[in-house]
């Protein structure tokens, strides 16, 4: 062994030295890259998931512009805006009249039914995601139903006990 180490010249020995000192440069650099490649994914399935969790905790805009069309006796059409949500989208819709739930839809109008005719209620909207976070209430819309059909004549009137001040 000490006689091939003799054999070997000075240069042979410097370019040995150069490739062993590169190799290891070169494998440390590697390291170096892979290291800031692994943190910036996982800055980045951070700041995906900050994303995520801001739009599932995002709420739908409040439903607008309620408009009432087509009002009868004891129906009517509901119209509004649509709400808007950066999450997963709006859902559905709740209606309430004089804050009590009516009803549920998918869409921006409903066909409101069985209404009191004669009476006058409050009706608000709100709107919910497919993570179930919920708008605030939209203005509320009073819509009048009117009692536009006459009373029936009473039929059978009969008087008893009359006197000459009284029945």
């Amino acid at each position: 062994m000490i006689q091939i180490l003799k054999s070997i010249k000075y240069q042979h020995i410097l370019i040995i030295i150069v490739v062993i000192l590169g190799l290891g440069l070169l494998k440390a650099r590697k390291e170096i890259i892979y290291q800031k490649n692994e943190k910036e994914r996982q800055e980045d399935n951070f700041n995906n998931l900050l994303l995520l969790l801001d739009s599932i905790n995002t709420v739908p805009s409040v439903p607008a512009s309620l408009a009432a069309t087509s009002i009868t006796t004891t129906t009517f059409t509901l119209d509004w805006t649509a709400s808007t949500d950066s999450g997963n989208g709006v859902w559905k819709y709740t209606i309430y009249r004089n804050g009590l739930a009516h009803m549920e839809v998918y869409t921006n109008t409903a066909s409101i039914t069985g209404v009191p005719a004669g009476t006058s209620n409050t009706w608000t909207i709100i709107a919910e995601d497919r993570d179930r976070n919920v708008s605030a209430a939209s203005s509320g819309l009073v819509v009048a139903q009117s009692d536009t059909q006459a009373p029936t004549e009473p039929t059978s009137l009969v008087a008893s006990d009359i006197t000459d001040t009284s029945f």
